[in-house]
C-alpha cells in the first residue's frame, strides 16, 4: 500500500471520528492506490460516514473510480447487527461526498460511478468529476443514473467534451430528476442544439437551483432556449452563462429579461467580487459568492 495512504488510514482509523473528511489530493495516487484505500475502508475499520473523500489531482483511471465505485454501494448495518460482509463484520462507512476533479478518468469509470449510483445503498451527496475525460458516453452513463437516483445534490462535469450528445441526455435526466440542486458544465463543447435540449429538461426540472454553461459556445440560440425554459421552470436562482458565445461575443454574462427570472437569476459577473481577478470563476477556489463552487468543500 502507498504510504501516505497507509498513513492516513492509521490516523482515521485511530480517531474513530464521526462525519470526517479525507484529503489525499496531489499524492500521486494511482489505480493500485486507489483500490488498497477502497479495499482498507471498505474493511469497515472507519466508525461512521466519510462526509467527503478527497482524491483531486492525482492519477486515478478507469480501475481506480471502478474500485470507488464498490465503495458507493456501502450500506448501514443490518437490523440484526451484522454487517455487510456477514456476523460480527463492521459495515463499510457510507460515502457522502466524492472529489475527482484533475485525474484520468474516462467513460468506463465514470459508467462504474453511474453504476452504483441507481443502487439504493448509495448515499452519495457530492461528486465532482471536472478535468476528466469522460466524453458524451460517460456524460450519458452518468445522466441514465440521474433519472433514478434520489441522493445526488451537486454534480461537476465541467472540461470533460460532453459535446452536444451529453448535454441532451443530461437534459432528459433533468426533466425527471427531482434531488439535483447544482449542474457545473464548465467548457464542455456544447452548442446551442445541446443547449436546447438541457433547456427542455430545465423547463420540467422542479430542484436545479444552480446551473453553470459558462464557457461553451451556445450563442444567441441557446440563450433563446434558456429564456424560454425559464418561463415555466419555479426553482433555478442562478445561471451562468459567461463566455457562451452570445451578444457581445460572451464576454458578459448574457443579458435574460427580468421577466422571465424565477426568482433571483442573476448576472453573476457584475456580483463577483473577485471577478477581475478571477476570470475562470467556476474554478475560484475562495470566493463564497460564487455558487458554482459555494459550499463545495470537495473543490481541487
Amino acid at each position: 500500500m502507498n504510504p501516505t495512504v497507509a498513513w492516513v488510514l492509521d490516523v482515521f482509523d485511530a480517531a474513530r471520528r464521526r462525519g470526517t473528511a479525507l484529503d489525499l489530493r496531489e499524492q500521486r495516487l494511482g489505480d493500485g492506490d486507489v483500490r488498497d484505500l477502497a479495499n482498507a475502508l471498505r474493511s469497515g475499520g472507519v466508525a461512521g460516514p466519510i462526509e467527503g473523500l478527497n482524491l483531486g489531482r492525482n492519477f486515478v483511471g478507469d480501475g481506480g473510480a471502478e474500485a470507488l465505485a464498490g465503495l458507493l454501494l456501502a450500506g448501514p448495518p443490518s437490523p440484526d447487527g451484522a454487517g455487510a460482509a456477514g456476523a460480527g463484520v463492521a459495515p463499510p462507512p457510507l460515502l457522502h461526498g466524492l472529489q475527482l476533479a484533475r485525474n484520468l478518468i474516462g467513460a468506463d469509470g465514470a459508467a462504474a460511478l453511474a453504476g452504483s449510483l441507481l443502487s439504493p445503498t448509495c448515499r452519495l451527496r457530492h461528486l465532482n468529476l471536472s478535468h476528466n475525460s469522460i466524453g458524451e458516453r460517460g456524460a450519458t452513463a452518468l445522466a441514465s443514473a440521474l433519472e433514478a437516483n434520489s441522493t445526488l445534490q451537486t454534480l461537476r462535469l465541467d472540461l470533460n467534451s460532453i459535446g452536444d450528445g451529453g448535454a441532451a441526455a443530461l437534459g432528459r435526466a433533468l426533466a425527471r430528476n427531482a434531488c439535483l440542486t447544482k449542474l457545473v458544465l464548465g467548457p464542455n463543447s456544447v452548442g446551442p442544439g445541446g443547449c436546447a435540449a438541457l433547456a427542455d429538461g430545465i423547463a420540467a426540472n422542479r430542484a436545479l437551483e444552480v446551473l453553470s454553461l459558462e464557457g461553451n459556445p451556445v450563442g444567441d440560440g441557446g440563450i433563446r432556449s434558456l429564456a424560454g425554459a425559464l418561463r415555466r421552470n419555479r426553482t433555478l436562482a442562478w445561471l451562468v452563462v459567461g463566455k457562451c458565445g452570445a451578444g457581445d461575443g460572451g464576454t458578459e454574462s448574457a443579458p435574460l429579461p427580468r421577466a422571465l427570472l424565477p426568482r433571483t437569476l442573476r448576472a453573476l459577473r457584475a456580483l463577483h467580487p473577485c471577478w477581475r481577478a478571477c476570470p475562470a470563476m467556476s474554478h475560484c477556489p475562495g470566493c463564497s459568492a460564487n455558487p458554482a463552487t459555494a459550499g463545495d468543500s470537495l473543490r481541487c
